[in-house]
């Protein structure tokens, strides 16, 4: 198991409510109270569909705990798993889960660059040619393309589209290539 002390946020910092927000949340929710075996029994999953699930959302939270610039992490080997954990069964190769980690990392700090981070304000551009260029758009860049609202920041969309950060700043870079989204104004730093 991961435990973190983040120092730089806290919990209610996260989410606007106070709760903390985290696209690995549903991975919880899927084996509590047996949802996941639940939509297995109803047909409308397959076990195979679960475990993929389950496998990116464990993913996807170490590749988010890798972009932590500060904090103090503590890795118990011997720590039991929650009933949730044990019954999922995911077992991951270390070795791609530090390689993509570590691809990720130098490819957020790029992008991050690039778009200003995630305190950047980013707008929608309109002109005539966009509703072509939109039917190209891939079902994850349009779910964040139709959320941004006028002055919308990185974490705004994070919060409304509810996927990984890296994930909502890469779609936004691909965006903004395509020109269908700008940065309007990014954070003041100091």
């Amino acid at each position: 198991m991961l435990k973190s002390k983040r120092r730089s946020r806290s919990p209610a910092a996260l989410h606007p409510r106070g709760r903390e927000q985290s696209p690995f949340r549903g991975a919880r929710a899927l084996f509590a109270n047996g949802w996941g075996q639940r939509l297995v029994r109803l047909g409308l999953i397959t076990e195979a569909d679960l475990r993929q699930a389950l496998v990116r959302q464990t993913e996807e939270l170490v590749y988010e705990a890798v972009r932590w610039m500060d904090g103090r992490f503590r890795i118990y080997a011997d720590a039991i798993l929650p009933v949730e954990g044990q019954s999922a069964g995911v077992r991951l190769p270390f070795h791609h889960l530090l390689l993509e980690g570590m691809r990720r990392l130098d490819e957020w700090a790029r992008i991050s660059a690039e778009m200003g981070g995630t305190g950047a304000k980013i707008r929608r551009l309109d002109f005539r040619d966009s509703a072509e260029q939109l039917g190209y758009l891939t079902p994850e860049d349009r779910l964040v393309f139709d959320r941004l609202h006028d002055r919308s920041t990185v974490m705004d969309l994070v919060h409304r589209v509810r996927r990984p950060t890296y994930d909502v700043l890469c779609t936004l870079h691909r965006l903004a290539v395509n020109r269908l989204v700008e940065v309007e104004s990014m954070p003041l730093v100091g």
